[in-house]
């Protein structure tokens, strides 16, 4: 009687499963420690999403300081509770979403400019935005949502100890895409430099819809945009703040960009 080669098997399934699991780049969860519990992936640790095909950047925990440059110089700020934010890790789109993304999802690409699929995608609302992540999230596995308005300013300024850091960290990069230097358009996504933590498009090209922090009273706690676009000047770029539109309203400048949730 000949035997079933039960070890040969085994291995061909393991090989089946490990090419249908998702592509992430520099070991996203490290191995666990002593105590059984897995240490959180690296700061900039890369992870590719294979049913909406966008890849996401890990945004360690951590706080964001005030604001106010003349906060962020007052010594007795930390230990003040009220001015310090909060921020669980998370993961947040490397790019912002395309057009190409988009139409995927929706079936139609309502941008104004250049439809080469690797524009972001603009000219959508609120609503509509809203509609694209039920749609997202019903289609697999995944569950997407827009950053809140606190996490899109930590990942934004992610290095920067308090604003007047960030702000002079901004103006030795090379400057977003801007009114100056876009040619009057949005151009392809990840054309310049990322930022300190991985991600492209963080000031210019097109603002982002953020969604509300729950529990947060300050700029964060409202929905709204935040990044600057093409159309903005370069100073206006290197001051990241709330932008407030009718939910309704589409704009040639503003589009999106995701959160993956753990």
């Amino acid at each position: 009687m000949r035997r079933c080669r039960l070890p040969s098997l085994l291995a061909i399934l393991l090989l089946v499963f490990l090419a249908a699991s998702p592509v992430v780049a520099a070991s996203p969860v490290q191995a666990a420690g002593p105590s059984g519990r897995t240490s959180p992936p690296a700061a900039g640790t890369i992870r590719r999403e294979p049913a909406s095909g966008a890849e996401f950047v890990w945004a360690p925990g951590g706080v964001l300081p005030p604001n106010d440059p003349r906060q962020a110089r007052d010594p007795y700020y930390g230990d003040d509770p009220e001015r310090l934010r909060r921020i669980g890790g998370f993961w947040i789109g490397r790019f912002e979403v395309t057009q190409a993304q988009w139409e995927r999802v929706m079936g139609a690409n309502p941008s104004a400019f250049s439809k080469s699929g690797a524009h972001p995608v603009e000219q959508v609302s609120l609503p509509e935005v809203r509609e694209f992540l039920r749609r997202l999230n019903t289609a697999g596995g995944a569950r997407f949502r827009l950053p809140c308005g606190t996490e899109w300013l930590y990942a934004a300024t992610w290095g920067a100890r308090d604003p007047v850091q960030a702000a002079a960290a901004k103006l030795k990069r090379a400057a977003g895409w801007n009114r100056e230097n876009s040619g009057g358009a949005t151009r392809p996504v990840g054309g310049l430099p990322a930022n300190a933590l991985g991600l492209y498009d963080m000031e210019g090209n097109v603002s982002e819809w953020c969604g509300p922090c729950a529990g947060d009273s300050g700029e964060g706690g409202l929905a709204g945009f935040y990044g600057g676009s093409w159309a903005e000047s370069p100073k206006a770029l290197n001051m990241p703040g709330l932008g407030l539109d009718e939910p309704g309203w589409r704009r040639n400048t503003v589009g999106l960009r995701l959160v993956l949730e753990p």
